[in-house]
């Protein structure tokens, strides 16, 4: 997979959009493509731990609080009749295999589940990595900047974050949810090359982890269904994002202690959010019925970093900003 650093990123929110704070569900006619994992039929693209110790299994779910899928009879659960086990470290993968059908192309990527957990809080739970090199490396979803632009960290609903640390050291899910979760995630302008239809050995893979440490708890553990697919086509083509009209530009870029957002057009609500290219939110606010306003950078380090604008919750956009 090439390392594609886009500068410029201009999404159209209205094809369906993940943002921290709101979330347009379901399926829209701007969806280019998509499928669902819902663990009724074998899935060609999914493939579980085929050690002794994975605890992984598909079927209908037979324990005091997991009793049922969210769509019935069948979900992925961390065993479907017992409690999970101690020391214990299961995985499944899921491939964008069928889902992926172009042998390369640049979209917005959409991943949404329904889901429960039971666990130790901040001991016990499952976390979600992804690789770009067929399961060579793998890195946790919220700490991928590999292409440096949207990624789940920066876009998501009910994903877990920094402040949710496992046993391990990973970011994940723990505690109990209180009944089925939402949650959702997206890459945009994600180049991504089918393996399983393309001659070349390169694809995006998720893996979905369960971990638990020595102390017994007889808590259920993950149980996931519905694992939904989408994305929306953008062009295949990097060049073609040059063709968008930008929503705002900034001056001076590279600035020191402050720089000016101009928009293109006059905005009833603007948020907007710097980041560090490690995924983290620097600096965050609004505006209302603005052209142009300032920020801020005289307590800042120098780098570089992301500001993202979201506009009258329909429209986004990303431009890389260097503070010397």
């Amino acid at each position: 997979m090439h390392r594609l650093f886009l500068p410029l990123l201009l999404l159209v929110c209205h094809n369906t959009l993940w943002a921290q704070s709101w979330w347009l569900p379901d399926s829209q006619p701007t969806i280019w493509h998509g499928d669902t994992v819902s663990f009724e039929t074998p899935y060609t693209w999914l493939y579980s731990d085929t050690s002794g110790n994975n605890i992984w299994q598909v079927g209908t779910p037979s324990k005091p609080v997991f009793n049922q899928a969210f769509s019935p009879p069948n979900a992925i659960v961390t065993d479907t009749l017992n409690a999970y086990t101690t020391n214990n470290q299961s995985w499944f993968k899921l491939y964008l295999g069928e889902f992926n059908f172009s042998y390369f192309y640049g979209s917005d990527m959409y991943i949404e589940m329904k889901h429960r957990y039971d666990t130790d809080t901040l001991k016990d739970g499952g976390f979600i990595q992804v690789s770009y090199d067929n399961g060579n490396t793998w890195m946790n979803i919220i700490k991928d900047t590999v292409f440096l632009d949207v990624n789940p960290a920066w876009e998501n609903l009910n994903l877990y974050n920094q402040s949710n640390t496992l046993y391990n050291g990973e970011f994940g899910f723990s505690g109990n949810s209180g009944g089925w979760v939402t949650t959702g995630f997206t890459w945009h302008y994600t180049p991504v090359r089918n393996s399983h239809r393309a001659p070349m050995g390169d694809t995006l893979v998720l893996r979905f982890n369960f971990v638990s440490d020595s102390l017994q708890n007889n808590r259920e553990g993950w149980m996931i269904d519905n694992i939904r697919l989408f994305a929306i086509d953008l062009g295949s083509g990097i060049g073609q994002v040059s063709m968008v009209n930008k929503l705002f530009t900034l001056y001076p870029n590279p600035a020191e202690n402050h720089t000016m957002v101009r928009l293109s057009q006059t905005c009833h609500t603007v948020e907007y959010g710097l980041f560090s290219t490690s995924g983290r939110q620097i600096l965050g606010g609004s505006q209302q019925n603005i052209e142009e306003f300032e920020l801020n950078f005289s307590q800042i380090p120098a780098g570089m970093y992301i500001l993202r604008l979201i506009a009258d919750n329909r429209l986004a956009a990303f431009e890389k900003l260097e503070v010397r």
